[in-house]
């Protein structure tokens, strides 16, 4: 087998590093943790796509 060649980009590997991390909490918690894992994912998607709407709920869920 080869070997995958080394990530020298920081931001890869701290991507890399975080998606490692996620893997091993999920394996830890069992089964319920990939439903929650995945709501989590979907939503730091919704909030990096709309920053704004993400931005205006919270202030209204302040108030």
């Amino acid at each position: 087998m080869t070997e995958a060649p080394e990530i020298t980009d920081p931001i890869a590997r701290a991507t890399l590093e975080s998606v490692r991390a996620l893997n091993a909490a999920i394996d830890r918690l069992g089964l319920p943790a990939v439903t929650a894992a995945c709501e989590l994912t979907q939503l730091d998607r919704l909030v990096r796509k709309y920053p704004e709407a993400a931005r205006k709920s919270l202030q209204m869920y302040e108030r």
